[in-house]
Parts: structure tokens; C-alpha cells; sequence
């Protein structure tokens, strides 16, 4: 009976996990969206907003991404 209840709380963690990971993840890009159409006029790579805007573009599907996995590996071990 401890087993279960522990499995479930992992569970419920993953969920958690992966739901805070995703806002983080959509605001992160919205910052990179707007750093880039407000930084867009000069296309070089000394435009630091623009550089920056770039990489929150990049980070908000790495962050996506690692929140993923993580809600499949916790589903998977509940599975099991």
C-alpha cells in the first residue's frame, strides 16, 4: 500500500513538473519574440537584444523539451 502511494505522489510531482516547466517555457519565447521584433532593424551579431532574443527562442525548446521528458520518464515508471 506505501508503494502505490508513493508512485502516485511522483506522479502527481512529474505532472507538476512538467506544467511549471511549460509556462516557462511559453514565457520564455514570448520574451525572445519580443526582444527579436523590437531588435530586428540591425541584423548583426554586435546586436546583443537580438542575440539574446535568439537564444530565449532556443532555451524555450530545450526548457519544452527537458519537461517532456521528464512527464514520459515518470509516466513510464508508473507504468512499470
Amino acid at each position: 500500500m506505501k508503494m502505490i502511494t508513493l508512485q502516485r505522489k511522483a506522479a502527481t510531482e512529474g505532472g507538476r513538473l512538467f506544467s511549471v516547466m511549460n509556462a516557462i517555457a511559453w514565457l520564455v519565447l514570448g520574451i525572445g519574440l519580443l526582444l527579436c521584433l523590437i531588435n530586428i532593424s540591425e541584423f548583426t551579431d554586435q546586436n546583443l537584444g537580438l542575440m539574446i532574443g535568439i537564444g530565449c527562442l532556443i532555451a524555450s525548446v530545450q526548457i519544452y523539451v527537458v519537461g517532456t521528458v521528464v512527464h514520459l520518464l515518470q509516466n513510464n515508471a508508473k507504468q512499470q
